[in-house]
């Protein structure tokens, strides 16, 4: 229909898992590649360790950790990530 306009949302979602000794940053790529850039967000599960997104691209993003690695060698947590791209057309 003319002069309406209709909106679409992608959306990546999964989970990294940081082990001892592992360095960031750590890239993630995306099954699918997005249309445009989208925001992502992270939560960090088992870790008190603050995590962003950085060059966030359409096809991925990478992981910066507050701190390289673990202090437990034997530690590891989960990131959950979700990447949403909203288009209007």
């Amino acid at each position: 229909m003319p002069g309406v306009s209709f909106s679409r949302a992608h959306v990546c979602s999964g989970t990294e898992t940081v082990l001892a000794g592992h360095a960031s940053p750590r890239s993630v790529v995306f099954e699918k590649q997005m249309e445009g850039v989208p925001t992502v967000n992270l939560i960090s599960v088992g870790s008190a360790q603050n995590v962003i997104a950085t060059n966030v691209t359409s096809s991925g993003f990478d992981i910066i950790l507050s701190l390289d690695g673990t202090n437990d060698k034997n530690a590891s947590f989960d990131i959950h990530y979700t990447a949403i791209y909203y288009r209007v057309d």
